[in-house]
């Protein structure tokens, strides 16, 4: 596995649009009315002995830019914040660089892996040789 330490944080911001593309839907929401729970997505990840939260939120005026946040949710430091984007004014309001950066990137790169097998197993997604 690569060394991302050195990352840049909007490196980051597309890993993360790129998990939430594949990972969000449930089918939990349906019906055409803007709520709360079709605004926001939450992702939970063990870190080790940690969760961390990732969060998703759109605002229904801009809902192509999403805000994002990364917390790490310890029990004894209390709530840290990794990565706070603000989409609308597209800035990075905090980024902590660190291991858990490479562990996010592993973890991500494992569900992407997972995701692409199921679709290579469905028969509506076989691959075509010409």
């Amino acid at each position: 596995m690569n060394d991302y330490l050195d990352i840049t944080a909007s490196e980051l911001l597309k890993e993360l649009h790129n998990f939430f593309l594949i990972n969000t839907y449930n089918g939990a929401e349906a019906g055409f009315w803007v709520n709360e729970k079709a605004l926001i997505d939450k992702h939970y990840w063990m870190d080790g002995e940690n969760k961390v939260e990732i969060v998703r939120e759109l605002s229904p005026s801009h809902q192509h830019a999403p805000d994002y946040q990364i917390t790490l949710l310890s029990p004894l430091d209390g709530h840290v914040v990794l990565l706070e984007y603000d989409g609308v004014g597209k800035k990075i309001q905090t980024f902590r660089r660190g291991e858990w950066v490479n562990r996010l990137y592993k973890y991500f790169y494992q569900k992407e892996r997972y995701y692409l097998q199921q679709l290579s197993e469905h028969p509506n997604f076989q691959l075509i040789q010409y």
